[in-house]
């Protein structure tokens, strides 16, 4: 590496390391832009460039190939970009499974894992347990979860998964009850099972158009969002979802007064 105060090899993320290559640049020589960097780089636009920065587009072979000369990165510096722009890629710049595939070394190159090993993190039966215990007369009895719940458990009965989920102290007594433990440090799992979850949760999306009106809501907006706007509204989404929780959720009520709520929000380009 050509800069040696940036060291490659503490990065996840290749577009904060060509950010911060940037800036350091942008410090030491006067009147540096993006467009003297993608004329050093030997692109012909410097839209190429701010795309890959912005998070527009990933860095393709051709640019990625000029990257390595421009920067000056010897064989092993060279090899962890390379293996970095392809996890991101794979990951679709999911962080934390970014981050676990560079610690691991793995690529899994069909990103997907076998449903029978998914950790009960991503169990949908243990998120309906772990806020059923908010209920003040929930009743540790298979039976009586079963005929509570909506849907039937595809994984192991209710009552099994409840046990499963005290073992891994996700819930821990409290005053005699049942309470969701705050404390509780999940291990570290793949977090490409989510695409299971995610699944099993636009199944239940489905089928609750059955559901009584009353009792859900299901709405649709499409509209245009400019591409530079998109981690913007994003965040936005999850703002306004926590300040729905905040209002809504409820830890002191009884199974006869209140249901387990599954609320979900989608947010996805339908063209490109």
């Amino acid at each position: 590496m050509k800069i040696k105060e940036i060291d490659i090899f503490k990065y996840k993320d290749y577009r904060k390391l060509l950010n911060d290559v940037f800036e350091h640049q942008k410090a030491t020589k006067r009147n540096y832009t993006y467009g003297k960097w993608a004329e050093q780089i030997g692109l012909s636009s410097i839209s190429g460039l701010t795309m890959i920065l912005k998070g527009q587009r990933h860095a393709g072979k051709s640019i990625l190939d000029k990257l390595v000369v421009n920067l000056e990165l010897d064989k092993k510096e060279e090899d962890y970009l390379r293996k970095l722009v392809k996890i991101q890629k794979q990951a679709k710049d999911d962080q934390e499974l970014v981050v676990f595939l560079m610690d691991n070394g793995n690529v899994n190159q069909d990103n997907d894992l076998e449903d029978k090993n998914r950790p009960i993190e991503f169990r949908w039966e243990m998120g309906l347990l772990r806020e059923a215990t908010k209920w003040n007369d929930l009743k540790e009895d298979n039976l009586w979860l079963n005929n509570k719940a909506r849907f039937p458990s595809s994984y192991k009965n209710y009552g099994e998964v409840l046990e499963d989920m005290k073992d891994k102290k996700l819930i821990t007594y409290s005053d005699g009850a049942l309470k969701i433990n705050n404390d509780y440090i999940p291990s570290k799992v793949d977090s490409r099972y989510f695409k299971h979850l995610h699944n099993d949760f636009m199944a239940f999306a489905k089928d609750s158009y059955q559901i009584d009106f009353n009792l859900r809501s299901l709405e649709y907006r499409m509209i245009v969002v400019k591409k530079e706007d998109v981690a913007k509204a994003k965040q936005r989404l999850i703002e306004l979802l926590d300040i729905f929780v905040s209002e809504f959720d409820t830890n002191s009520s009884s199974s006869k007064e209140s249901d387990v709520y599954l609320t979900a929000l989608q947010f996805f380009p339908m063209t490109k």
